[in-house]
């Protein structure tokens, strides 16, 4: 296997320095081994480092101890009109300074964006069947759209504007496969009392019952530990609801917006895909595998946060679970993806 078709995980500082030589250049898409069904087309990004060497890479693995901060509030499971979630993440450290994960990602949204207009106006690709050649690659799309957020809602006017700085929309994926022996929860089969997703007025619709799922990202509270009595090694807890009989903990789409909050930092990867349907050419940013939280607990008002940036990350950067391998499905589905609609959270 070649260096460039070897999926790598690329950091921050990876990214930045490649923008720092190549600028929006340093992005590419492997348009030659895209994978398709009949709902999109999914291309590989390619990135070339600043040493010139060119490597494919979908995750980034976020610097510590700055990690992400999520600056939105998400709706709680009354008050959804669609399944799929994500939280909002900001550019900017707690000291005013611009955060290094959120300027890869900038550098990452912004060159999509360019490199699929060269790629329009170059005729590499074309969404129109008569101009598709062994050269002109027939895609679904054309039409751009980014993680990247650049407008902000004033809060007195409740209007939109340009924001300072842009912020970034992180998808949360819906569990689509279980590792061998992992307990399987039904998917979409439990209806949670009384909610429905909202219609376009804002009632529910109670034809569109809301049931539980879970998510693939595994997410751990960082504030929530606790040491081996045999090897005396650290391990996180997961974040979520206590069951006590249990004593268990669990996160799903029914409790997600009590514990992934206005001002919670986490660290961990971020899933770069890119996803072609026909309203749209996307590149998607997620949570990856292993999520580290420091949850702060939702106020009425700017809630402080609970522990310092550095302390956060001293206190669980090193017990951090790296996953060389992606994790693999027991079977996979038919068609891994939907067409993801989402509501504008709180800015």
């Amino acid at each position: 296997m070649s260096a460039a078709n070897k999926v790598t995980t690329l950091t921050p500082k990876d990214i930045n320095d490649a923008y720092a030589a190549h600028g929006k250049d340093m992005l590419m898409l492997d348009l030659n081994s895209m994978r398709e069904s009949d709902y999109g087309q999914y291309p590989k990004l390619q990135f070339k480092l600043a040493d010139g060497k060119v490597v494919t890479a979908n995750t980034m693995r976020l610097k510590s101890p700055e990690g992400l901060t999520i600056s939105g509030s998400m709706k709680d499971v009354m008050n959804r009109k669609w399944p799929s979630l994500r939280v909002r993440v900001s550019s900017i450290l707690e000291d005013g300074s611009i955060n290094e994960n959120a300027v890869a990602m900038g550098h990452v949204c912004e060159s999509f964006e360019t490199l699929i207009e060269t790629l329009v106006a170059e005729n590499k690709i074309t969404t129109k069947t008569a101009k598709a050649t062994k050269t002109c690659k027939l895609v679904k799309s054309t039409e751009v759209e980014t993680a990247m957020d650049s407008m902000t809602r004033n809060r007195e006017t409740g209007e939109l504007e340009q924001a300072d700085t842009p912020s970034f929309w992180i998808n949360i994926p819906k569990k689509r496969w279980w590792n061998a022996g992992e307990a399987k929860r039904p998917q979409d089969e439990e209806a949670i009392e009384d909610a429905y997703y909202l219609d376009k007025d804002g009632n529910p619709s109670m034809d569109r019952p809301v049931t539980r799922h879970d998510f693939q990202p595994k997410f751990f509270n960082v504030n929530n530990s606790y040491f081996s009595s045999k090897t005396g090694k650290q391990f996180f807890r997961t974040l979520g609801d206590h069951d006590e009989e249990t004593n268990t903990y669990n996160l799903d789409n029914s409790n997600v917006h009590k514990y992934l909050t206005r001002n919670s930092q986490f660290i961990g990867d971020i899933k770069m895909e890119v996803c072609i349907v026909k309203s749209q050419c996307k590149l998607n940013l997620s949570f990856g595998n292993y999520i580290y939280v420091n949850h702060v607990e939702a106020t009425m008002g700017e809630p402080e946060i609970s522990d310092d940036v550095l302390g956060f990350a001293n206190k669980f950067a090193a017990s951090v679970k790296v996953d060389d391998e992606e994790t693999k499905p027991a079977a996979k589905p038919k068609d891994e993806y939907e067409e993801d609609q989402y509501d504008n959270d709180d800015f």
